[in-house]
């Protein structure tokens, strides 16, 4: 038996999806809402998700992206319902991390099956490092990493596991291991994982996320971060920050990029996901995963993916342009915002609507009582690349001369 999640607007959809779910003996919470199914889903984990993609208010796309962006829930196994059967939603959900699709009118059968199938391969990559030579614990996790030794593990993604561990010292770090793999995705994800121990150690500076070690252990390569017990900025942004608040992250933040786009670095995705909590007053940049020197300009995967949340995505990266330090401030300044105001810049009903909003649209104006702001908001938001700051270091120098 598995503990399920079912989330549709639709009464009748919703009740037949949870009856036959019962039928198949699994435990099943129904939700008529995202915004209703987000907190419970966080509160008690389950072991998968079913979610409608058309429903009122927050989209079934946008709680997928809401579920990605927490450490919790990244690897939480997730179905999306539709009834829109075009290619377009369905590479939107899976550049989301949709684990599969169901399409409705479906069967008792169809239904079952998909459920019964995502469980099975969940199930199989829970037990993967039992067969990897990882000095499994009886838990099934590895009992130590390199020279740390595994306390547990506290996020799991595609091919990788991060883990607290402890040196001999007693210091805590964050480990990430890469995992065995499939042939067909191994090699670009080992050369994905090397490039972000790379670019993790490039360059030093306070407010970035700093690296311990890296090597290779019996279970893979690995690389050793700092351990930030506070968690990231999504949390604290779900309480609401002040404008004070939100100037200290904003201006750390671009410290961290100063120094990684001077080293020739452009990060490509600033999210909340990726802003780390030291403290009430310090902050620190992770992440390393997507960044590219700026030699290498492209924001798509060989096979034409999008890199980057889609909340956060410059225009540039959507539209396959050069990319360059002001693709970060672009993204820097949707979070901006969102830190003042306490709600997503663009909104829209699927993935596409929000990338085409920010081609197109223009950012609401900031309150009154945030119009100090509006300036360099202004400038950090430009659809236009060459109308930006040109870099973070500039950026600072206009944070810094702001009145508040």
């Amino acid at each position: 038996m598995a503990r399920l999640v079912v989330v549709d607007d639709d009464d009748t959809m919703r009740n037949w999806l949870a009856a036959v779910l019962r039928a198949a003996r699994h435990e099943v919470r129904a939700y008529a809402s995202a915004e209703e199914a987000l907190p419970a889903i966080h509160a008690d984990l389950p072991d998968l998700v079913i979610a409608d993609i058309r429903m009122p208010g927050k989209s079934g796309l946008e709680m997928l992206e809401s579920l990605r962006a927490s450490a919790a829930t990244r690897a939480l196994p997730l179905i999306l319902a539709t009834s829109v059967g075009d290619r377009k939603t369905y590479r939107a959900g899976m550049e989301l991390g949709a684990d599969d699709f169901i399409t409705k009118p479906m069967s008792s059968g169809d239904l079952t099956r998909a459920v019964e199938a995502r469980l099975a391969r969940a199930h199989a990559a829970s037990a993967a490092g039992r067969i990897n030579g990882l000095a499994p614990d009886s838990e099934g996790e590895p009992a130590s990493i390199g020279r740390f030794k595994v306390v547990r593990q506290i996020a799991r993604g595609l091919g990788t596991a991060v883990y607290l561990a402890r040196d001999t010292t007693g210091q805590e770090v964050a480990v990430k291991l890469l995992r065995d793999l499939a042939p067909v995705d191994g090699i670009d994800m080992l050369k994905r994982f090397l490039k972000e121990i790379e670019m993790a150690g490039a360059v030093r500076h306070p407010h970035l996320a700093a690296v311990i070690d890296s090597g290779i252990s019996d279970g893979g390569p690995y690389v050793a971060f700092e351990y930030f017990p506070l968690g990231d900025l999504a949390r604290m942004l779900s309480r609401g920050i002040a404008p004070n608040l939100a100037c200290r992250i904003v201006s750390q933040v671009a410290a961290g990029l100063a120094a990684l786009h001077q080293a020739g670095i452009v990060h490509r995705d600033i999210k909340p996901a990726n802003i780390m909590v030291r403290n009430a007053g310090s902050f620190a940049l992770t992440d390393f995963g997507t960044a590219k020197t700026m030699r290498i300009d492209t924001s798509f995967t060989p096979g034409g993916r999008i890199i980057g949340t889609p909340s956060y995505l410059a225009p540039e990266q959507i539209t396959r342009k050069t990319l360059g330090p002001p693709t970060d401030i672009y993204s820097l300044g949707i979070l901006f915002q969102e830190l003042l105001t306490g709600e997503k810049v663009f909104n829209g009903a699927d993935y596409h609507q929000v990338l085409h909003a920010h081609l197109t649209e223009t950012p609401p104006a900031l309150p009154a009582r945030l119009k100090a702001f509006q300036p360099v908001l202004d400038r950090m938001l430009a659809k236009n690349p060459q109308s930006r700051f040109p870099d973070a270091a500039a950026l600072l120098q206009a944070l810094d001369r702001l009145a508040y």
